[in-house]
């Protein structure tokens, strides 16, 4: 089998989609499958929405053996005041209901690729599937219209965060309704369906996680790097440095929290926001660099530290309100520690609360603090939490579990 995987973006960028297209692309290649990615030359978000030069200058790398074509970015600027208006028009409610218009106006969208999308046309003839991960963004309509073209089946995996009306604008509904859809959960599945996807074009498939390459992190050796003793209560958050993804909230109840109890620390990691809430951002780690006693800033984390912080950690916090799946709480179980997460929709159906972790209102910090506490004194409820989220991972999220049921639904399409 033949198989197109389109992104916005890939490696060495790092997030759930560039994950999730990573492993399902090798996978499908360790099962005698072609697949190449197709990308922007885009290292990371502002890019894709700004000009920018942090850009990959290589067309082609190979990632596991897949090889990935990198194609550039156009961006209207100038020519954009001509555009505007007749993208203006095909946003009215009557040329948002023609799916024409939808088409149209998603290919016209900042950022454009010619590259990518002729790429497509002439390509896409000589595979079987193309399956697009993550939709924001004009990659989207070049995938459909290439699908129509050669007449190919187009699986999308959407990664829909269902409170950012960026997902759900009506322009992906004409996409969506002509695809097969791989939902990471019911929630999501549900929204497919109350704008018009027939049922059976949906398919609930979640996020995996190599739950052995989680156990290999060295606790003593993050620990001692950190001068942390083993009483020390570790609270890890992995994640973008976003207000939308709880970190003040998190920094706010961990200094309350140490009030009660000294042993507690907190860790953050991850890339800078620089799209949204960059001066909360700025200001919050001015105030990191002058507590250090309470919470420090590791930056980005390679894939070792990444998983030595993780083995090294008890907890892994990130009270976000913006996810669709979350696989950082996936690689803290497979790492076999609780975590804490907000109580939206996806998670709720991701986190079971009091079990294998903890669900608060977004922006609550006095029932982060308590849920914290409560952790770091209770032990015996601490050991269960840390076993019933080793025992779900492995049962509900492993790589190979999910792989298969993929290609499943690849095999069904082509008969």
């Amino acid at each position: 089998m033949n198989i197109i995987y389109v992104t916005p973006l890939f490696y060495p960028h790092i997030g759930g989609s560039e994950v999730y297209t990573e492993v399902v692309a090798k996978e499908m290649k360790k099962r005698g499958n072609k697949t190449v990615v197709f990308t922007s030359n885009a290292l990371d978000l502002p890019t894709m929405h700004l000009k920018k030069n942090n850009i990959i200058h290589e067309e082609i790398k190979y990632r596991n053996g897949v090889p990935v074509f990198y194609y550039p970015l156009f961006y209207f600027n100038g020519i954009d005041k001509v555009l505007y208006p007749f993208r203006h028009l095909l946003n009215k409610d009557n040329f948002q209901r023609k799916p024409i218009c939808n088409v149209i106006g998603g290919c016209i969208q900042n950022p454009f690729s010619p590259k990518l999308f002729k790429k497509l046309l002439t390509y896409g003839a000589n595979f079987e599937i193309i399956h697009v991960v993550n939709i924001l963004g004009s990659h989207t309509f070049y995938a459909y219209i290439a699908s129509k073209a050669h007449r190919i089946p187009l699986v999308i995996t959407p990664g829909f965060h269902l409170h950012n009306p960026a997902y759900t604008h009506l322009r992906f509904h004409s996409v969506l309704k002509h695809s097969e859809i791989l939902a990471h959960t019911t929630i999501e599945a549900r929204f497919y369906r109350k704008i018009g996807v027939p049922a059976d074009q949906i398919t609930q498939v979640g996020f995996g996680v190599d739950v052995k390459k989680y156990e290999r992190g060295n606790r003593k050796e993050f620990r001692e790097k950190y001068g942390l003793d083993e009483d020390a209560f570790v609270i890890l958050f992995l994640g973008r440095l976003d207000p939308r993804k709880g970190i003040i909230h998190l920094y706010k109840a961990v200094q309350e929290a140490i009030k009660t109890n000294d042993n507690i620390r907190l860790f953050f990691a991850g890339p800078r926001s620089t799209s949204y809430g960059t001066n909360q951002v700025t200001a919050f780690l001015s105030s990191l660099s002058k507590n250090t006693s309470v919470a420090c800033y590791l930056g980005v984390l390679s894939e070792k530290d990444k998983i030595d912080a993780l083995n090294g950690s008890d907890l892994m916090a990130m009270p976000s309100i913006e996810e669709s799946l979350g696989i950082v709480y996936l690689e803290a179980w497979a790492a076999g520690k609780p975590v804490i997460g907000a109580d939206i929709p996806a998670m709720r159906e991701i986190i079971n609360d009091g079990s294998d972790g903890f669900l608060v209102k977004f922006g609550d910090i006095s029932a982060l603090k308590d849920r914290i506490l409560s952790l770091a004194r209770d032990e015996e409820m601490y050991a269960q939490m840390c076993k019933n989220g080793k025992r779900k991972v492995i049962k509900e999220y492993s790589w190979s579990l999910i792989a298969q049921k993929i290609l499943e639904i690849y095999e069904n399409l082509l008969k």
